[in-house]
């Protein structure tokens, strides 16, 4: 991005902050920054598992997040969601890790949806989801550049949820793997295509191992197949032995 890009991106977030500022949804939902990873690293000795990125100059990992999820949430309701699975998804969560459809009824009460709009301001909000859109795609392209390793995570930009989880992996400080891990393979992120994921299996048998031999009953997030490993090798899990393949007798 060039720097004249840039300014007006930094620009047009803090417009959008001082515009949420008006609203009520970011009271309703007190969100804040959280690391999970990095406070699963605290409790359990453990290393290698967040990772901390370079963020543009005039923003921080809250602002970052007050605009990706507040804004987002704020531009999706008013333009009126589609359905009420989309606003749920958008506006009902207290943390972006935490499945919707565990909330409770009566915080899906607390933030319902209002009225959709019609006509003329429709087509206003309409325009802002746009123009939120194309800014949160600026706002990805920049973090790449100023952390390159992020690129291989691509998530689907014209998606917001997709785009949304990437985002809120860096602000969580999640390693690349893990953020990947979530962006494509938990549902809630996924752009309406569901992918399998080719580890599941050995992820989901590694984690009980680890689970068990922390005497925990969850770790952090939605860990990789790669951070599992890295926690197998330091707790002194042995990795299963690899099957040698018969070789046929030579004659």
């Amino acid at each position: 991005m060039r720097s004249g890009q840039k300014e007006v991106l930094i620009h047009y977030i803090h417009q959008c902050l001082d515009e949420l500022g008006t609203t009520n949804l970011k009271k309703d939902l007190n969100l804040g920054v959280k690391h999970p990873a990095k406070e699963f690293e605290k409790e359990t000795g453990l290393t290698g598992l967040s990772q901390q990125y370079t963020l543009p100059k005039g923003l921080t990992e809250q602002t970052i997040e007050d605009f990706t999820c507040y804004y987002g949430d704020l531009i999706i309701s008013m333009r009126g969601a589609n359905n009420e699975d989309e606003w749920l998804r958008a506006t009902a969560l207290t943390n972006p890790f935490k499945s919707y459809q565990y909330l409770t009824l009566e915080e899906v009460e607390s933030i319902k949806p209002p009225p959709p709009q019609t006509g003329k301001s429709k087509e206003i909000w309409l325009k802002k989801e746009q123009d939120f859109l194309h800014n949160l795609s600026d706002l990805w392209d920049y973090l790449i550049e100023l952390n390159p390793s992020l690129e291989i995570i691509a998530p689907n930009k014209e998606y917001f949820f997709s785009i949304e989880a990437a985002i809120f992996g860096v602000t969580s400080q999640y390693n690349v793997d893990d953020i990947y891990q979530y962006v494509h393979y938990v549902p809630y992120a996924q752009d309406l295509i569901k992918k399998e994921d080719p580890n599941e299996k050995e992820n989901a048998k590694l984690f009980n191992k680890i689970a068990e031999k922390l005497d925990r009953r969850s770790l952090y997030g939605f860990p990789s197949l790669k951070s599992l490993k890295k926690i197998r090798a330091q707790i002194g899990i042995k990795e299963p032995a690899i099957k040698k393949s018969l070789k046929p007798p030579s004659l």
